[in-house]
């Protein structure tokens, strides 16, 4: 049996333990963000590492040779 006096009482929490929660669930929900940022970059990096290599290396481009002038 409960006593009567615990009937309808709560227990006594820390006054922080609402912002305790509240940090504990948004660092988590940041580090999971976070988590699938960096595994996205990678992924996009590979893509584009992925795709230069399929591509074929330009040529230098070719300099133009003044031409030269005639005095008269």
């Amino acid at each position: 049996m409960v006593p009567a006096d615990r009937l309808f009482k709560t227990e006594a929490r820390p006054a922080n333990a609402k912002a305790m929660q509240t940090d504990s669930a948004s660092r988590s929900i940041i580090e999971v963000e976070a988590a699938q940022r960096r595994a996205k970059t990678e992924r996009l990096k590979q893509a584009r590492i992925a795709q230069e290599a399929s591509q074929p290396v330009p040529d230098a481009p070719v300099k133009k040779v003044a031409k030269s002038r005639k005095k008269d």
